[in-house]
């Protein structure tokens, strides 16, 4: 109750557009934060003209999914992506796979490609973190190429623009 007090003080000092997201907001808290603080909840009205933009605006699509057939084919996906100047972004759901595939793109494309994953002691993992930020940061006008090589970690921790992203669980290494 103490923290949410604070938040819902906070927000009344606070003269900026806030978005609260949350599934679970009990209906007193809710109040507090419409009556005493002043949020607007978003219309629930399918017909209000907010809702109907919003409605367009999802229905456009985000992303182009195209399956591919195995690592190899992943492989050569990430590799002509880098080579247009594209950041690329490959995850996997283990540290050691991570390190791995990393090492091998690493050698396959003779430049440095980022390695980021939770196993770094807490000065190194700041430091992966800030170049991977910085490896992948929109710019507006054309960015250079990355390559990145990550597990989860970055699905939880990190806000990032990739133009192709690789997700593939590999029983063995790249060939």
């Amino acid at each position: 109750p103490h923290m949410f007090h604070l938040v819902c003080s906070f927000l009344k000092e606070l003269d900026v557009p806030v978005l609260c997201m949350t599934a679970t907001l009990s209906p007193t808290r809710t109040k507090d934060l419409t009556e005493a603080v002043g949020l607007v909840k978003f219309p629930r009205d399918e017909s209000s003209l907010a809702t109907q933009t919003l409605r367009i605006q999802e229905s456009k699509p985000r992303y182009r999914h195209i399956p591919l057939s195995g690592s190899q084919a992943a492989l050569d996906a990430a590799r002509q992506a880098y080579q247009d100047g594209l950041r690329v972004l490959w995850v996997v759901n283990q540290v050691r796979r991570c390190q791995d595939i990393a090492q091998q793109l690493q050698a396959l494309f003779g430049t440095s490609v980022l390695c980021y994953h939770s196993r770094f002691r807490l000065c190194d993992r700041r430091e992966r973190h800030d170049a991977t930020i910085t490896a992948f940061a929109f710019s507006g006008g054309g960015t250079p190429c990355a390559m990145a090589v990550t597990t989860q970690v970055c699905e939880m921790s990190l806000d990032l623009d990739a133009d192709v992203f690789v997700h593939i669980s590999l029983q063995s290494p790249l060939p």
